[in-house]
């Protein structure tokens, strides 16, 4: 059913029924038990997201649901979603990355420091670095500017995200 999923969006049969089994899709992403399961979905959602015609509104909220499965609360669900993200940024145009830029870097930034797992927080650092990697100078430049911004701020937390964030930038080249 998942091959039958993928020709579909390849062949970009557009109707909002394929919009709302994308839906489905993201939250088995990370819902499924079954790591081969997961694995399919990831595939399907990458294609839909590289191939099909997608709006920038569309898009965002697409790339939304799939950052609220941060939040869930099995840490295989949270590492499928950290890995999708990761997927994405590796395979989007920079065009696409640097547009969307800010809604990747908020929700990634957030959960480096405030995922409860090790093992989560490595991947969403592992996608970090790859977005500040990926995109182009305005995007990394706006990265510096919330990195300063947060650094002058009084807010100790923000300050030590501000430093793992430089140090990933750094590291990324």
């Amino acid at each position: 059913s998942f091959s039958l999923i993928k020709s579909i969006v390849k062949r970009k049969f557009v109707c909002v029924e394929v919009y709302d089994l994308m839906e489905k899709i993201e939250k088995l992403l990370v819902r499924s038990h079954s790591p081969q399961v997961r694995a399919l979905c990831s595939q399907v959602l990458l294609v839909f997201f590289l191939d099909y015609p997608l709006g920038e509104k569309r898009l965002q909220r697409h790339l939304r649901s799939l950052f609220a499965n941060f939040d869930y609360e099995y840490e295989e669900g949270r590492i499928a979603a950290y890995d999708m993200v990761y997927t994405i940024i590796t395979k989007f145009p920079v065009e696409l990355l640097d547009a969307q830029f800010e809604l990747f870097f908020f929700p990634l930034v957030s959960k480096l420091v405030s995922d409860s797992s090790h093992n989560c927080r490595l991947r969403v650092g592992t996608a970090l670095q790859a977005l500040l990697k990926e995109t182009g100078d305005q995007s990394q430049n706006s990265a510096v500017d919330f990195c300063v911004k947060w650094l002058e701020g009084g807010n100790l937390m923000l300050q030590r995200t501000a430093c793992q964030v430089i140090g990933m930038m750094v590291d990324s080249g």
